[in-house]
């Protein structure tokens, strides 16, 4: 999909014990973003194994990616007056050029505009400039709001040309910029505490993992139910990894400390995990630790 954006199907079906499905892949040089499981690959062949509720899509590190606003349905029914714009984490900098014409009529070739879009990433500091539009056609909104979106990132310590909130379940920080006329540069900075020096490294894999967690706790429960003991707490290490998406979303000035403590989890569960076997059915055993990929 263009020069940013690799869609891979997957073809196999799922392992009957595991619930994954292989997929075998080849990516172009440099890095790219796994959007499903937020992870950083490399450019080259991979195989790698993915949930049916992942759909395996892949973005070039640096890239800004235009997107519609989540209510609009159609393209008929964009206006254009807001726009979201997707700032893909791996690289320390990246532009794209924001095309548009009134999308029905013939007149694209001589009337539409263009809206470039640059960014850098300082990992402590990050920072958008979106120049002014150049060009005009049928229907052009003369002021626009933008939602930039920084997946896998901190929660930032201030940011400047916008009001945040922070997404949990796609550890985005999301920046909301008022309407502002078209003709008009914006800038915008996010800065961040020390803990952003390292970089994607914290947020390596986290997302799809939540998401597995969040898939396969109500048949861990059932089947602590069967064979442990009815009614019993399930293992504290797992409602950890469970719940760091709300502990995210109810303090996300915390997500350091929170996914620290989800790193121990994850080690943890795995121990608990080698005890559980010995009454658990092998093939479940074996999926829970496949889906979580435990340490």
């Amino acid at each position: 999909v263009g020069e940013d954006i690799v869609a891979v199907a997957v073809a196999s079906p799922a392992d009957v014990t595991t619930g994954l499905s292989r997929v075998e892949f080849w990516l172009p040089p440099g890095k790219w973003y796994d959007a499903a499981r937020g992870r950083l690959l490399d450019g080259g062949r991979h195989a790698e194994e993915y949930a049916l509720c992942e759909n395996p899509r892949f973005v070039r590190a640096g890239a800004i990616i235009p997107q519609f606003p989540s209510d609009v349905r159609n393209v008929q029914s964009f206006d254009g007056r807001r726009m979201v714009l997707e700032f893909i984490p791996g690289d320390s900098e990246g532009a794209t050029t924001l095309y548009e014409d009134d999308g029905v009529s013939q007149g694209y070739e001589r009337n539409f505009a263009k809206t470039k879009v640059e960014w850098q990433d300082e990992l402590r500091r990050v920072s958008v400039h979106i120049s002014p539009r150049e060009g005009a056609y049928r229907g052009a909104p003369a002021r626009r709001a933008w939602e930039l979106r920084f997946p896998s990132r901190f929660a930032p310590i201030s940011v400047k040309g916008g009001k945040w909130r922070y997404d949990a379940a796609e550890l985005a920080v999301v920046v909301e910029v008022a309407p502002v006329s078209a003709s008009e540069p914006v800038d915008v900075e996010l800065c961040f505490g020390d803990e952003a020096a390292d970089g994607f490294a914290a947020f390596d894999g986290v997302k799809g993992s939540i998401v597995r967690a969040r898939e396969i706790v109500a048949e861990f429960k059932e089947m602590f139910n069967l064979h442990i003991s009815r009614g019993a707490a399930i293992p504290a290490p797992l409602l950890t990894i469970c719940g760091t998406e709300g502990m995210i979303a109810a303090k996300p000035e915390l997500i350091g400390e929170v996914l620290a403590k989800r790193r121990e989890a994850m080690v943890s569960f795995k121990e608990e995990m080698a005890i559980l076997a010995e009454k658990f059915p092998a093939e479940f055993t074996a999926k829970v630790r496949a889906q979580l990929e435990l340490p």
